[in-house]
């Protein structure tokens, strides 16, 4: 997302694990250094703990263009692969993370909802008085513009949707031009994001997206890996991925309903 970084230490070029791996792979170690920014900034933009789930070495390859790069980070102790269980995750993942601590823990525990299938329920105790939401309800309205239906800055969101989609499930199709039906899907889709967030105590907002793109990566089919024998050019689609019927799975499975 823009305005997110990462630390990268000046000595990392000069480091001997930069070293190994440039010699492991047979390239140079300035080349090494561009592949493990854009390993670290990869990881960073979509886990909030270090860890992917629904990936193995192969798609951290493909993401550093370059086969055997995992294996030869995992040598030198900077990744860890569990192929079996989908699984790579960063050790030491806070040293390379630009955000805030509190913003890092609230990361957390939503990522921790979706692993367990937790379910939160939205406290009863109103925060503020009946007085106190109107006279802030008249305020906002008076500096809030009215879009009217239809306008496109009504769409603002959806960049971080199509984010989060291109970078957790690379495999899948790229997302070049938003026509009104793709604009009607994503609409509709937002509304029943917000919806569950509102009825499970969640703050709606592009974490929401990157855990349920995630959670797309652990199937096969929804990260794009199972062919269509009737169609060979097929390719799995945010099209298919923000049906109704594909959303409600896809949270089904999240929330501990399976398949």
């Amino acid at each position: 997302m823009a305005g997110e970084w990462i630390k990268l230490d000046c000595s990392t070029p000069e480091k001997p694990e930069v070293f190994k791996i440039a010699r492991t792979l047979g390239i140079d170690a300035d080349c090494v250094v561009g592949k493990l920014l854009r390993l670290w900034s990869w990881i960073d933009t979509v886990s909030v703990d270090g860890v992917v789930d629904g990936v193995v070495d192969a798609d951290v390859d493909r993401i550093c263009r370059m086969d055997g790069f995992a294996a030869a980070c995992v040598k030198v102790g900077w990744l860890l692969v569990d192929n079996d269980n989908e699984r790579v995750s960063l050790p030491n993942f806070d040293n390379h993370n630009g955000e805030t601590a509190k913003q890092r823990a609230l990361k957390n525990r939503r990522q921790a909802k979706w692993r367990s299938g937790a379910s939160t329920k939205p406290s009863t105790q109103p925060s503020t008085s009946a007085s106190t939401r109107e006279e802030k309800r008249r305020e906002e309205n008076k500096d809030t513009p009215i879009v009217p239906k239809g306008d496109e800055s009504a769409d603002s969101g959806f960049d971080g949707i199509l984010s989060a989609y291109h970078a957790i499930l690379p495999n899948c199709q790229r997302i070049a031009v938003m026509t009104d039906k793709r604009k009607r899907l994503f609409r509709e889709a937002v509304k029943l994001a917000k919806r569950i967030c509102r009825e499970r105590g969640w703050d709606y907002g592009d974490d929401f997206w990157r855990d349920f793109f995630t959670e797309c990566a652990k199937d096969p089919w929804r990260r794009g890996e199972v062919a269509n024998p009737n169609n060979a050019a097929w390719r799995q689609s945010i099209d298919v991925l923000l049906r109704d019927d594909q959303f409600a799975k896809v949270m089904d499975s999240a929330l501990g309903g399976g398949q």
